[in-house]
């Protein structure tokens, strides 16, 4: 996956690879949507792309998905790797708090 080979050029070669319930796993299947929907990129793709359906939940508590402040993340930065690493942190917070 790009995204693994991003990660690992970001934070070093020797990241293992992410499986559930990883917070990278989770951040790999999400990013899908903001990424490859973007109109810079969506012309390569050949389908409206989508997660995991559990990503658009919305928060019992905040009425908010993971995927909405995901999308809101990838909107504020221009750079992908700060899209990454902050993205990275929202997960990991998340999930660390889900249910």
């Amino acid at each position: 996956m790009i995204f693994f080979q991003k990660w690992k050029e970001m934070h070093g070669s020797q990241c293992a690879e992410p499986v559930w319930p990883d917070p990278l796993w989770y951040l790999e299947e999400i990013i899908v949507d903001p990424t490859l929907n973007d109109e810079r990129v969506k012309h390569h793709t050949l389908y409206e792309n989508k997660a995991y359906p559990l990503f658009y939940e919305k928060d019992k508590l905040t009425g908010v998905s993971i995927m909405d402040r995901i999308m809101e993340c990838y909107n504020k930065h221009s750079r992908i790797e700060d899209f990454l690493d902050t993205s990275y942190k929202i997960v990991r917070e998340y999930f660390s708090t889900a249910d």
